[in-house]
């Protein structure tokens, strides 16, 4: 209450003291603002240690007997940097598979088997309409194929992997390549004809085998490998089968010295002059041959070239025909012979 009642009359003091400042009485009035202004400095400090002391009663937290706290932990100087912990390499991209490297002469799709039975660089036989018999101008890669059927439940409908007429765009012929990326175009005879030896499109019974024939442009010098792609499509299946041979392996057949035309080491100007055989030994005149003997000969030569490829049944029935047909022939006659054997 004294607290009170002092403050009330410093403030009464104050307001006297401003009340004579303002009505002309300056040093009267000094002096009274003077002591009301000690009168609140000591207040306040009366007051903040009021406050001390309560804060000096309150309770304060226990802490256990032998606590210390722990001293704030000073940044760490260059020299106690740790060394930094070698991390483990990340693990190594797998190697991509080489589809070729298990590849070879012989390849296996489900239960149908293809096997390589040639590779060849030589001037494959062309079939003409007529039958007669074509070769072109310069040596192809020849790919002959043997294709089994080893199921015992399974009928292929088999469908040549060489371009036939009918064909053309299917994307179902082989593609070859070789070690260094490039594509060698498939080979295709001229309209209406097919190569020696190349399947046509049948079935094929389990047990039982077919072959097929395609053929390339020639490898280039620097291939040493060939590879060959065949879809599964053309045994009905899904997949690729993949056969690869070295172009060593390659075969030429032996030229027939009959094929061979002798060139002079230099040309003579003028007509040439006839040799002493020439003169001395008549040359042998040929026979013209009738016109059905000229047909028959020629389906003749047509069923001769299937026995030399392996092809029995189309030269079977090529000799059937020739028989039924021309059979007064010279080539009649020597076709009954070849069905005898």
């Amino acid at each position: 209450m004294g607290e009170t009642g002092k403050g009330v009359s410093q403030g009464i003091g104050i307001g006297i003291g401003i009340v004579i400042a303002l009505t002309g009485l300056p040093v009267l009035g000094f002096l009274m603002c003077g002591g009301a202004f000690v009168g609140i400095s000591e207040m306040g400090r009366r007051a903040e240690d009021t406050f001390r002391k309560e804060d000096d009663a309150r309770p304060k937290p226990s802490m256990p007997a032998g606590t210390d706290i722990a001293p704030s932990p000073k940044p760490p100087r260059s020299n106690d940097i740790p060394a930094p912990v070698e991390r483990e390499p990340p693990p190594a991209k797998p190697k991509p598979v080489d589809v070729w490297e298990q590849a070879g002469a012989v390849a296996s799709l489900d239960d149908v088997t293809v096997k390589l039975i040639e590779t060849s660089l030589r001037k494959p036989g062309m079939i003409r309409p007529g039958g007669d018999r074509a070769e072109p101008s310069s040596e192809l890669t020849v790919v002959r194929v043997r294709i089994t059927n080893r199921s015992a439940t399974r009928k292929i409908n088999f469908k040549t992997w060489g371009t036939g007429f009918f064909d053309i765009g299917s994307g179902t012929n082989g593609f070859l390549r070789d070690e260094h990326g490039n594509v060698y175009p498939r080979i295709s005879p001229s309209s209406l004809c097919r190569w020696e030896g190349q399947a046509d499109h049948q079935s094929i019974a389990p047990g039982e085998s077919h072959e097929d024939l395609l053929v390339f442009d020639p490898p280039i010098p620097a291939a040493r490998e060939m590879r060959l792609e065949l879809p599964g499509e053309n045994v009905d299946l899904k997949g690729e089968i993949r056969l690869k041979w070295a172009v060593a392996e390659q075969t030429r057949p032996p030229r027939s010295p009959m094929l061979v035309e002798p060139k002079p080491p230099f040309e003579l100007e003028g007509p040439r002059r006839p040799s002493i055989v020439e003169r001395v030994v008549p040359k042998p005149t040929v026979p013209d041959l009738p016109p059905r003997e000229k047909q028959a000969q020629s389906k003749l030569r047509v069923a001769k070239t299937f026995l030399r490829t392996g092809d029995t049944e189309k030269a079977k029935a090529e000799l059937d025909a020739l028989v039924k047909q021309f059979g007064e022939t010279e080539a009649a006659k020597e076709a009954a012979e070849l069905l005898k054997k």
